[in-house]
């Protein structure tokens, strides 16, 4: 009977605090947010890819650029002007990418600012339950959010 009363007075209190009144809808939330962090980590190691590409690019423009600046001062010939207009194209591209760049590693800090405190409150979480039920279950590592909620399914 105190077991059934600490278990819902548990669970009033994580519906207090998110809102939600489903354990599974919990669990879902958390296992969406981590599938949003495992992608922005992908989108992030992609960004960078693509910034390497377009550096490695920028760099043998600029070097044919300089050949041919090369050239057209032992020729007289001025070409280079569709050059120039092509390097500026390609350095306001790389600058777009590293912008976007910088926002996503500001988007991958605040997410792992929220994972950490949900990681918290659900280590928390799991050693009220295992408290109220008796359980002797160990809470998962800090990183791994989805087993210490399966754990806690499983208690309650």
């Amino acid at each position: 009977m105190k077991q059934s009363h600490g278990i819902d007075e548990a669970f009033k209190a994580i519906k207090t605090a998110t809102g939600v009144t489903d354990v599974q809808e919990v669990v879902r939330r958390f296992l969406v947010r981590e599938q949003t962090y495992s992608q922005l980590l992908m989108n992030v190691s992609e960004s960078e890819r693509h910034i390497d590409k377009l550096k490695k690019d920028n760099e043998e423009l600029r070097s044919r650029l300089h050949e041919l600046k090369i050239d057209a001062g032992e020729s007289g010939a001025g070409g280079a002007g569709m050059m120039d207009e092509e390097i500026i194209e390609l350095n306001q591209t790389l600058s777009n990418v590293q912008k976007d760049y910088s926002l996503l590693q500001e988007k991958f800090k605040k997410i792992n600012i929220v994972n950490d405190q949900v990681s918290g409150w659900a280590k928390k979480a799991f050693t009220k339950f295992s408290t109220l039920l008796g359980a002797t279950a160990q809470p998962a590592q800090a990183g791994d959010i989805v087993t210490l909620l399966g754990g806690m399914n499983t208690v309650v």
